[in-house]
């Protein structure tokens, strides 16, 4: 019952250690798994680097296309962010302690700020997957449905823990549909209500005393994992679009998207659950 989310956008950085082609080889892993996905990419970004979404097999739309069986590709222009309607107003260079800062420009920032508002277009666009849900014995109703956030490129995270790092990371994830399946049934007989977004998180429930959440960047929030409901899926994407735009219109700033959650669970507590990870497998295995 977990619809899985991601977008890749290009040429918003730069990386020493991760070119593009090695960002969509990730994420052509991530896409073979065998569950419902819908993922936001340019248009010319697939035509160039995703030939499998020529295959005559799949239906073609004129905003997206199949890459396989399970993952619907709904193209995106970067350029309908609503931050560009604010980027006048962001102070440059950026004002944040970087060892990178080739890789943290403002463009990247905009593309982990929009997470919450790209779930929120999946939500929209659910109905496209009805016929996989259906086919895989899923409910299909809205409020059935469970929204994961996955970075593109999460695959990384497994290749450095073991030899074989592709059977790692089917088994990581066949475990967690099972282990969610289990859990969601649970939930339904106590009569839980979905009311929040559970969040992949390092730091966990720490006080960050003097820690300078505007400049130094905070794993509180992992960042690369994120799950819950449409109803919190949508009050999160509409609070984060109302902190980025007073950021950059009232402050000059824009800062990494797990820094900006963190003042959003200052203000609304009540959004936000989380589970102890790191930036390795235990982000799918402690789901």
């Amino acid at each position: 019952m977990i619809i899985y989310v991601s977008a890749f956008i290009s040429r918003v950085n730069q990386r020493h250690d991760r070119c593009l082609e090695k960002y969509i080889d990730y994420g052509k892993k991530w896409m073979a798994l065998p569950y419902p996905k819908i993922v936001f990419m340019e248009h010319d970004v697939v035509s160039e680097y995703l030939p499998e979404t020529q295959n005559k097999q799949y239906e073609h739309k004129s905003d997206g296309v199949w890459y396989n069986e399970t993952t619907w590709i709904q193209y995106f222009n970067p350029r309908t962010m609503y931050f560009y309607e604010y980027v006048d107003k962001v102070r440059i260079p950026l004002d944040i302690h970087t060892q990178n800062p080739n890789k943290d420009t403002l463009e990247y920032m905009f593309v982990q700020c929009y997470k919450t508002e790209w779930m929120s277009l999946a939500i929209q666009h659910y109905s496209v997957l009805i016929p996989v849900l259906e086919r895989m014995g899923y409910k299909t109703e809205p409020q059935h449905l469970q929204y994961m956030w996955n970075d593109f490129g999460i695959f990384h995270m497994f290749e450095k823990h073991n030899p074989y790092p592709e059977l790692l990371f089917r088994e990581c994830y066949e475990k967690l549909e099972k282990r969610n399946a289990t859990r969601y049934q649970i939930a339904l007989e106590h009569n839980y209500d979905f009311s929040k977004v559970y969040f992949s998180s390092c730091w966990g429930n720490i006080g960050l005393g003097s820690h300078d959440i505007y400049r130094n960047i905070c794993w509180v929030f992992a960042g690369s994992v994120f799950s819950g409901f449409q109803t919190p899926l949508l009050k999160l994407s509409g609070f984060m679009r109302e902190k980025c735009i007073e950021l950059m219109t009232k402050h000059g700033r824009l800062m990494w998207e797990v820094n900006v959650w963190v003042l959003l669970k200052n203000e609304k507590p009540e959004l936000f659950d989380y589970y102890i990870c790191n930036h390795d497998p235990t982000m799918i295995t402690h789901f």
